[in-house]
């Protein structure tokens, strides 16, 4: 295989010639405006998953990934949101992706509305967080890109980093009208107010889901919930199961 190397300061990047085979490409750092990577259109047909750990990589990137199914955005901060998104449909055929992939501490969940808008297809959306301001909910709700999203979503399956509020996971439902799997890998002080709504009879939040799964540290639920189980009742026709602190109701 025949390689080349650009020098310049303080690095030394490595590129080969031969057509790039691997299903992940990993973009990680600015790419120098004299790099050879910079000034070539790179067509990476083999790549599945794009992950981004940067704006400032994405931005100074001329890649295209036409057979991309699967995105990650992680570290990326507010301030290139609107660069980011338009980086993003020029690099990525965004209708092909059904993972998507949200990691990142800064990211304004309002541009998440905006990035999904883009991408009909999705099946799975991962989420770190959902940063949003409780006073703007209905705001948000009423906008034309968030019912666009709702009407029109494919997400079946929903994972979360965390939750901290119960109107957080009611929002994620609002928008995500067609959820069915839902894992919450810790929440915050809720537990008990998220198996009450989305189990509810007479709440018709999430219509679809079937199987949910809720991390928790919360040892007074988890002993209330433990005691239900032993005397072998549902909770409104949902089966539930405890495995330490994990919380699994399905359907």
């Amino acid at each position: 295989m025949e390689n080349n190397f650009h020098h310049g300061h303080y690095e030394i990047v490595f590129y080969s010639i031969n057509p790039y085979r691997r299903k992940e490409f990993p973009l990680k750092w600015k790419i120098d405006e004299s790099n050879y990577l910079k000034n070539h259109k790179n067509n990476f047909n083999s790549v599945r998953h794009v992950r981004i750990s940067s704006s400032d990589s994405l931005l100074s990137s001329n890649h295209h990934f036409p057979n991309a199914t699967e995105l990650t955005l992680e570290n990326i901060s507010c301030n290139h949101s609107d660069s980011l998104i338009n980086h993003l449909k020029q690099s990525i055929s965004l209708e092909n992706v059904s993972k998507l992939n949200i990691m990142s501490m800064k990211y304004s969940f309002g541009k998440v509305i905006e990035l999904l808008s883009l991408i009909p297809n999705i099946n799975t959306l991962e989420i770190s967080r959902i940063f949003i301001d409780l006073t703007q909910i209905d705001q948000i709700e009423n906008s034309e890109s968030f019912q666009r999203v709702s009407k029109r979503t494919r997400i079946r399956n929903v994972i979360i980093t965390r939750i901290n509020q119960v109107e957080e996971i009611q929002f994620l439902f609002n928008l995500c009208s067609q959820i069915q799997i839902c894992q919450i890998h810790r929440c915050q002080n809720c537990t008990a107010s998220i198996v009450r709504l989305l189990t509810a009879k007479n709440i018709d939040i999430a219509p679809n889901l079937v199987s949910l799964h809720i991390g928790t540290d919360d040892k007074s639920y988890l002993y209330r919930l433990d005691i239900v189980i032993r005397s072998g009742k549902l909770i409104n026709d949902w089966n539930v199961n405890l495995q330490q602190n994990l919380i699994h109701l399905w359907k």
